[in-house]
């Protein structure tokens, strides 16, 4: 049934999202999209982020991290939500479940999207990077695509989309467990890609 239900979904709001945000995709490299699982790492205006990747990446089961708050606000959103694929986190939990169900999904070949600042960023300032997506892509052994995209979503008005080069951080980190100091460095470096695409965004708006 969510197969049915998330199919239709992009069926009947597919086009009206894309004519919404308009988007205008760029990739760092053609054609380096792999196959398989991936874990997209974006960051984060505010929830219709969500329908703008999911739009731009269509044909992709995309799984996304959603926070308990949102995910909870109401019957209806908890439904949508759920048939969407979508995973809950509570930021304020010690609780790992959501982990362990992030990395089922990824092992079942599936594109996982995760917002690293945790927070919407209203005026464009890209606040730190939680360290659950380099741990993930650590453990999963999945490469991290970087995804950028503009603050300023208005009819009528082109929203730029930057996807970047897939970054294996297996090459980065010899270990599965890497040490805080470690993981920090790996984090940084997904923050420090996705501003490098936000200059790319920039240099052709």
């Amino acid at each position: 049934m969510k197969t049915v239900f998330r199919w239709l979904n992009k069926f009947l709001l597919g086009w009206t999202v894309l004519l919404y945000f308009l988007p205008r995709v760029r990739w760092e490299e053609k054609g380096s999209m792999p196959k398989g699982p991936v874990l997209l790492v974006s960051n984060h205006k505010n929830h219709m982020d969500f329908l703008l990747l999911m739009a731009v990446f269509y044909f992709r089961y995309l799984r996304c991290l959603v926070g308990k708050t949102f995910y909870e606000s109401s019957g209806a959103m908890h439904f949508l939500l759920r048939m969407l694929g979508a995973i809950k986190v509570d930021r304020f939990s010690f609780d790992m479940e959501f982990f362990y169900e992030c990395m089922d999904a990824l092992q079942k070949g599936q594109t996982l999207l995760i917002f690293p600042e945790g927070k919407f960023s209203v005026d464009g300032t890209m606040s730190e990077f939680h360290d659950t997506a380099a741990l993930l892509a650590l453990q999963a052994g999945v490469p991290v695509v970087p995804v950028y995209h503009g603050y300023d979503y208005k009819f009528f008005h082109r929203t730029p989309v930057v996807i970047g080069k897939p970054i294996d951080l297996a090459a980065e980190c010899p270990t599965q467990n890497p040490s805080p100091e470690e993981l920090r460095r790996l984090t940084k470096l997904l923050r420090d890609r996705i501003i490098e695409l936000r200059a790319m965004a920039e240099e052709t708006a």
